[in-house]
C-alpha cells in the first residue's frame, strides 16, 4: 500500500489547474499537453491503487482537518464501485482534452478552459472517492466557483 495515494492522485491535476488558471493566454498545445500529462499520472495513480482493492476490497484514507475537533476529518474511498467509475472518468476526460485541442487551437484563453476541465475532473473525482457528505457536497461544487472571463 502507498501511503496518500488517494490524496495524491488529485495533486497532479490541482497543480496543473493553477499553472494553467495563472497562463491562461497559452497555446492550446502547451495548455492541453499539461492536462493531458496530469491526467495520465492520475490515471496511473488510480491503477496503482488497484491492487489493494482487488486483495483488500478497498482502499481508505483519513485525514483530520482540525486535530482539536473530532468530526473534522474527510476522507477518500476507493472499492470496487468507485474504482471503475473513477477510470472511466479520468478516461473520459483524457480523451475530451485530446478531442478539444484542434478545436481551442481558434479559441482565446485556452489556459482558462484547461483549467477549469481539470478543476471539473478533481471535483467528480472527489464525489466519487468521498466518504462523507460534507465532502462529496465540497468536491461536487467545487468547480462552481471558477470561471474565465
Amino acid at each position: 500500500m502507498i501511503p496518500n495515494l488517494l490524496l495524491a492522485l488529485l495533486i497532479p491535476a490541482l497543480i496543473s489547474f493553477g499553472m494553467l488558471f495563472t497562463l491562461r493566454n497559452c497555446p492550446a498545445l502547451v495548455a492541453a499537453t499539461i492536462s493531458i500529462a496530469a491526467i495520465i499520472l492520475s490515471l496511473f495513480m488510480l491503477l496503482l491503487g488497484m491492487p489493494d482493492v482487488l486483495t483488500n476490497g478497498s482502499l481508505l484514507e483519513t485525514y483530520k482537518w482540525i486535530p482539536y475537533i473530532a468530526a473534522t476529518e474527510f476522507g477518500l474511498l476507493l472499492d470496487g464501485l468507485s474504482f471503475p467509475i473513477s477510470a472511466i472518468s479520468a478516461f473520459i476526460t483524457l480523451v475530451l482534452v485530446i478531442y478539444s485541442t484542434k478545436y481551442m487551437e481558434a479559441r482565446d484563453k485556452q489556459g482558462g478552459y484547461y483549467g477549469n476541465l481539470l478543476l471539473l475532473y478533481v471535483g467528480t473525482q472527489g464525489v466519487f472517492l468521498s466518504t462523507n457528505l460534507f465532502n462529496f457536497t465540497f468536491s461536487g461544487n467545487s468547480h462552481l466557483s471558477l470561471h474565465t472571463s
